[in-house]
């Protein structure tokens, strides 16, 4: 099997061992699977086989029927990135994960997580967008499609698992350098150099990843706007907690769900 094939299988399985657990053991779930949520789920784990298929396909010379299949997997992959935006709100909104994963230490809340899972989805869309227009160049397509499924469509998953698990925190860096090391090893093996795909997506990645959780994700600004978020869909919304900055408390009185 080729390298890609591997990172698919790989992002399959990850994806598996996240959100299995609390479907099968649903006593500590905060909610059951809503239609939008199911609908995401599905749509993403079809594309996560899509991508599949098209590594082998790509692997072992299918490039024409490799074609046809990627307009097909364009089409889920941005029917993916809506219904999770709309998940999104839909959890900022509730103030928490169905699952309650993302509640757990050492995630703080689901409304911490938000920015990560927004900012993943527009990074996933345009890598993805990008990938699409560079098809023509093969090295660089590939590595945007990888880092697309690998990086940033993996970190939902790898959420849900620290938190269901009580993995350390340390996790997340660690998957950011290992997906790095691994990049960089296979570029080495093969072309006997480092493409400067691999270098600036996969050190951006990490830098912005931290961006987030460090600088933007705490901000008075960013809290405004998931305050927003709350405010537009009052009916459902339950008292808002940040735990990553201020403020600490609820912000809304509570409301009758």
């Amino acid at each position: 099997m080729s390298f890609y094939t591997w990172l698919a299988l790989a992002a399959i399985t990850l994806s598996a061992a996240a959100f299995g657990p609390s479907l099968v053991v649903s006593g500590e779930r905060r909610g059951s699977v809503t239609v939008i949520a199911g609908t995401h789920a599905v749509l993403m784990s079809a594309w996560l086989i899509v991508y599949l298929i098209q590594t082998m396909l790509a692997a072992n010379g299918g490039i024409v029927l490799h074609k046809r299949v990627g307009v097909a997997g364009a089409f889920v992959a941005a029917a993916a990135v809506a219904t999770g935006f709309v998940a999104t709100v839909a959890m900022v909104r509730r103030g928490f994960d169905l699952s309650g994963d993302l509640g757990r230490p050492p995630n703080n809340s689901a409304l911490d997580a938000a920015i990560f899972q927004f900012s993943n989805l527009a990074i996933f869309s345009i890598l993805v967008g990008t990938a699409l227009a560079l098809r023509r160049r093969p090295d660089i397509h590939k590595r945007l499609m990888a880092f697309a499924v690998i990086e940033t469509l993996m970190a939902a998953p790898l959420g849900h698992l620290v938190g269901h698990f009580g993995l350390p925190v340390l996790t997340f860096a660690l998957w950011g350098l290992g997906v790095l090391v691994v990049f960089l090893a296979h570029d080495i093996r093969t072309v006997k150099r480092v493409h400067p795909v691999t270098l600036i997506l996969g050190l951006g990645l990490i830098v912005l990843a931290n961006l987030e959780a460090i600088v933007i994700g705490p901000s008075a600004r960013w809290h405004r706007v998931l305050e927003s978020l709350q405010t537009s869909g009052m009916a459902r919304t339950a008292p808002i907690h940040f735990h990553g900055g201020t403020p600490t408390k609820s912000i809304f009185p509570a409301r009758a769900r």
